[in-house]
């Protein structure tokens, strides 16, 4: 069963051919794409699902984003557990809605939809400083301004507007203060991200011509494998297992029938970017043709900038090079270091 916090958000699967209900979101890494409705826990474990198609049907007066939450929540109404959603699916009646089924909610909203809370939205606070009001069903909407205006509601009794330390500190040396209604929001909403990037690690997807290739491939090898991975990490294995030495575990499992709990997965092979080499190993030549066309970046300054840095970043920051090993085809670059010479590879 789920924590007592669990997350609703939406996510993406690749898709730029021509689809009648493909989406646009700008904030996502696949920003067209079949939008998928996803309901996790906190450590991950997606729960229920609903794939978008079309406008569904609202119920009980509730909009088109009200009316989601309510279908995908609909088996844990009634148990006392907290909704984490974003300003896309919050508003004061779906709230109320959720407090007449025993469910407390947390969310950021839109200030167009605080119909009953125009007084806190008009309200002009400096930074650091916290408004916050109540209604008679226990709904706080709470107002917090740090570099912009932060708008929040929450029903849970035990949250207030007080500020607390987050024991991190800024550049000017000074402890961060946020409300706790913001803590728990942010810490129950990394849910549906780390369920994301558990998937994207080692995605399955490839170019299809068929949009439910797309859609079957990321929830059988994408979600319900990030969902086993977890199931398996809490109850199976006392060691840090990573996602792919599980994969790699789970393929002669399914091949050869052997519980996963019996399995060891294999000693990873050292790829050969990370091996070192002597000088005397390589053999440097240098590329012909004019410097701008045949320059490359350098293997060794492009890895150990790619800890720190995107894909991006590290073609425009990385030395370009005409320097390159007839051996292994690799570009390298020589460093002249207290009448040592070395080589960048690793």
């Amino acid at each position: 069963m789920p924590s007592s916090t669990i997350s609703i958000d939406e996510t993406m699967v690749s898709w730029k051919s021509r689809l009648l209900f493909k989406q646009y979101i700008p904030g996502k890494v696949h920003k067209y794409g079949i939008k998928i409705y996803k309901l996790a826990a906190t450590n991950g474990y997606t729960w229920s699902f609903t794939v978008y198609t079309e406008k569904q049907d609202p119920t009980a007066g509730l909009g088109h984003s009200q009316t989601v939450v309510m279908n995908l929540s609909e088996d844990l109404l009634g148990c006392y557990r907290t909704i984490v959603a974003d300003k896309f699916f919050t508003s004061i009646f779906l709230a109320e809605c959720l407090l007449q089924n025993d469910t407390y909610s947390i969310g950021t909203f839109k200030s167009n939809h605080a119909v009953s809370g125009q007084k806190i939205v008009q309200q002009k606070l400096k930074r650091g400083e916290v408004y916050a009001l109540q209604n008679k069903n226990g709904i706080k909407v709470i107002k917090w301004k740090d570099k912009r205006d932060v708008l929040m509601t929450s029903t849970k009794p035990s949250q207030s507007a007080v500020v607390v330390d987050t024991t991190k500190i800024n550049k000017l040396n000074e402890r961060i203060m946020k409300p706790q209604v913001v803590l728990d929001y942010n810490e129950g909403k990394q849910s549906i991200d780390l369920s994301d990037q558990l998937s994207a690690y080692y995605t399955c997807l490839r170019r299809s011509i068929k949009r439910y290739h797309n859609v079957a491939f990321e929830l059988i090898f994408g979600t319900s494998v990030v969902n086993s991975y977890l199931i398996y990490k809490e109850n199976y294995t006392t060691g840090n297992t990573s996602i792919l030495q599980f994969r790699e575990s789970l393929v002669p499992s399914l091949l050869l029938g052997v519980p996963s709990k019996n399995l060891k997965p294999g000693p990873r092979q050292q790829s050969t970017s990370s091996l070192k080499r002597k000088l005397a190993d390589h053999k440097l030549e240098g590329m012909e043709g004019s410097t701008c066309n045949v320059r490359r970046c350098c293997v060794g300054c492009y890895e150990k900038n790619r800890e720190q840095q995107s894909r991006a970043a590290c073609h425009s920051t990385t030395k370009k090079i005409k320097t390159f090993c007839s051996d292994c085809n690799k570009f390298i670059v020589l460093i002249v270091l207290r009448r040592s010479i070395t080589v960048c590879n690793k």
